[in-house]
């Protein structure tokens, strides 16, 4: 982790932090870490609208059939 974050200054004669490196570092994780949230979030989401769909659908089914009999028995 030294060597990724500072760097030798022969004429300091000591380490100095590399501040464009860590922000490189910073910003790529960064990225992925917004990247992996909408991802997570829009698979949710298509996940949700398949079930209430699939809700629906059965619940459309079941009162069309309902209604039917209904009528018929009348």
């Amino acid at each position: 982790m030294i060597h990724k974050c500072y760097r030798y200054d022969p004429a300091a004669g000591a380490y100095s932090l590399q501040a464009m490196a860590v922000m490189r570092i910073g910003g790529v994780i960064s990225i992925f870490a917004v990247g992996g949230l909408v991802a997570g979030l829009f698979l949710n989401e298509r996940v949700r609208r398949r079930r209430r769909a699939s809700r629906q659908s059965v619940s459309i089914t079941r009162s069309t059939s309902n209604a039917t009999i209904a009528g018929v028995s009348r």
